[in-house]
């Protein structure tokens, strides 16, 4: 089951689609604070898409994440863009 779904530019297509990582939550996350290489997967008509982000949707991705629209995979905190953990606090 994809829990995580986001916007990145497939060459395919030449357009924004919604992707979903081919790796799991903590993957991606791990693979996102070492810089590695992050496959995404979206439904076209002609078949499947499936190609590496580019550096600029990894980016994009990862301030997403630090911004708190993604959260880890166990709850307990937002991912930080230096890729710590920060509190949640409500208020």
């Amino acid at each position: 089951m994809v829990d995580i779904v986001f916007q990145a530019h497939c060459n395919i297509c030449n357009k924004a689609v919604s992707v979903a990582p081919v790796l799991n939550r903590d993957d991606l996350v791990a693979a996102l604070e070492r810089g590695a290489d992050v496959r995404v997967t979206h439904v076209a008509a002609q078949g499947d898409h499936t190609w590496s982000l580019s550096a600029q949707d990894k980016q994009n991705l990862s301030n997403t994440i630090a911004k708190g629209f993604i959260l880890g995979s166990s709850g307990s905190g937002l991912l930080t863009s230096s890729g710590g953990r920060k509190e949640r606090h409500s208020g």
